[in-house]
């Protein structure tokens, strides 16, 4: 049941993570910022002296404040922060008359600061020095003034504080939703994983059932994990690490992605190399593997644009689900589950889910389309089964190439062949975040123009979150391939066809016990919904008010 509702609370919660994220989008570098910080403050130098001052306080205010508190400003932040506080109070005062942009400053400072670094008297206090150092230093100080930034600061700090206490009443297993917050700027800014003590904490203890499947010096990993939530936390790096723990095997590994999405997720990072020394403990004990032969390949096609490519074998399956049109983005699990059903009552083996992450989401998929797609399979592997197993002929290799949004630089690809028959498979596999639409098309149209026989082409990416936001659209870009593809496609069949086939195949398939965040996925994303919309409402209102606050105490003053 708690499947189901975080299925449905994904894609309504989509919107909300995007916009999310827009909000964290990354500063332009600091090498952008200076020319546009020294061009403004050339211009207030020579039309308004008082707000040169205005922002050269900013400056060295937090400049002083970034090396004095531990705080996730740093110097690019405070550049962009002085720039910003600077033109509101200007277009505030053009708009409110003299100093109430000056005061009003006060309040954005406030949410900057208090939103990186918490509520504390430091981070209230701090915001308040350019507007008193401006008035000092250019001898305009009277008692007004004081009263005017005093009573404005007052404001904004009472205002401030009853937001944070009114998101902070949503919470999670004793952490406030302002908490999980700040947790994730610091991962997000300094790569801090203190977060992952919230997602330990929301973790349940429940069994994966992975499958290492090797030949020669070839494996493919399927984990039965989810590689998020992201950046360097939970197993968004489990992939990573993996490549490089087989690779001083001599091994070359495909880490694929099955069914689940962040519910799948290790809450630890550490748990990476616990799950890794595992597959090696495997690695280094092949001999007790399973080898396993080949009945065949299929392809079939049902509604809503669903497409399966299936690879039977004598002991498992792998079967690798498409939308092509529509998009594909984290099938839910309890298909997995339900896949594993059928399959018991008709004794037909492990048949393992692989999504292929090919083709950005665009619209919601139709889950009881893909579950007759699926049933489509089943009778397919069944008649596969009749046919005689033969040996699978394997060979692989890999290309360095630039593609935008690839991770580690390198696409690969393997060829799998029936002995017997003649069929053949071929896997593409690139690491990142799902793929541009039509890309996997195109890189299907090249393959097939190579072999210029019949072949069964599929191309997967891992939906890898190491260098990403929680989807795939969020702070960086799917993979993608502006020009030079046909090159790149080219070049690694090349040089598939010019390495020798091994042809044995073994498959190890184990379970094992582990903390998963579950439905604390469901949870993170439910605080999300509820505060995201009620703290930008809130904080805009603060910003509004502000300057009509401070006019008021200005005409009381008069």
């Amino acid at each position: 049941m708690m499947n189901k509702k975080l299925d449905e609370v994904v894609d309504e919660d989509r919107i909300v993570v995007k916009r999310y994220y827009k909000v964290l989008i990354r500063l332009p570098s600091i090498k952008q910022i200076m020319p546009l910080y020294f061009t403004l403050l050339l211009v207030l130098f020579i039309v308004n002296k008082i707000y040169f001052i205005f922002m050269i306080i900013q400056t060295f205010v937090y400049m002083i404040y970034t090396n004095l508190s531990k705080t996730l400003l740093n110097n690019k932040r405070f550049i962009a922060l002085s720039i910003v506080s600077t033109l509101y109070a200007i277009s505030l005062d053009y708009i409110f008359g003299f100093n109430i942009g000056l005061a009003s400053s006060i309040a954005l400072q406030t949410i900057v600061i208090v939103g990186l670094d918490g509520p504390n008297l430091i981070s209230y206090l701090t915001p308040t020095i350019p507007y008193f150092g401006t008035i000092t230093i250019t001898q305009r100080v009277n008692k007004s003034l004081i009263v005017l930034g005093a009573l404005t600061s007052i404001y904004t700090v009472i205002l401030n504080y009853l937001i944070y206490k009114c998101i902070s009443r949503y919470n999670v297993n004793g952490f406030s939703s302002f908490e999980i917050g700040k947790l994730f700027l610091e991962n997000r800014l300094k790569g801090s994983k203190e977060i992952e003590n919230v997602f330990e904490k929301l973790s349940k203890l429940e069994v994966i059932k992975p499958c290492l499947f090797i030949s020669d010096r070839m494996a493919i990993a399927y984990t039965d994990l989810h590689y998020g939530p992201f950046y360097n936390t939970g197993s968004s790096e489990l992939p990573n690490l993996m490549i490089k723990n087989f690779e001083n095997k001599g091994y070359c590994v495909f880490v694929l992605h099955g069914a689940g999405s962040h519910d799948r997720n290790l809450p630890k990072s550490d748990l990476n190399q616990v799950i890794i020394d595992k597959f090696v403990d495997k690695l280094n004990r092949v001999e007790e593997g399973f080898i396993d032969r080949l009945h065949g390949i299929f392809h079939v096609e049902g509604d809503d644009n669903w497409e399966a490519t299936g690879v039977v074998f004598e002991k498992t399956t792998l079967l690798f689900l498409s939308r092509p049109y529509g998009g594909i983005d984290d099938i839910p699990y309890h298909i997995q589950q339900w896949l594993d059903l059928e399959s018991n009552t008709r004794d037909l083996g492990r048949i393992l889910i692989i999504d292929s992450h090919n083709w950005e989401l665009s619209n919601k998929p139709d889950y009881n389309a893909l579950k007759t797609l699926l049933l489509k399979s089943i009778e397919h592997i069944v008649e596969m089964r009749k046919s005689e197993a033969s040996e699978p002929l394997v060979r692989y290799a890999c290309i360095d190439t630039d593609l935008e949004g690839l991770i580690g630089g390198r696409i690969c690809g393997l060829e799998l062949v029936k002995k017997d028959t003649n069929e053949k498979f071929i896997l593409l596999y690139l690491r990142g975040n799902n793929m541009e639409k039509y890309l996997r098309n195109n890189i299907i149209r090249l393959v097939k123009d190579f072999y210029k026989d019949n072949v069964i082409v599929e191309v997967v990416s891992n939906d890898e979150h190491s260098e990403t936001g929680i989807y795939s659209y969020t702070l960086y870009k799917p993979i993608r391939c502006k020009r030079g593809l046909e090159n790149i496609i080219s070049s690694l069949m090349k040089k598939i066809s010019m390495t020798m086939y091994s042809s044995n195949w073994v498959t190890i398939c184990f379970e094992d016990k582990v903390p998963l965040l579950q439905d604390g996925a469901y949870k993170l994303l439910d605080i999300l919904r509820k505060t995201y919309p009620r703290t930008a409402i809130l904080l805009i209102i603060l910003l509004i008010t502000t300057p009509f606050f401070a006019k008021l105490i200005q005409n009381m003053l008069i």
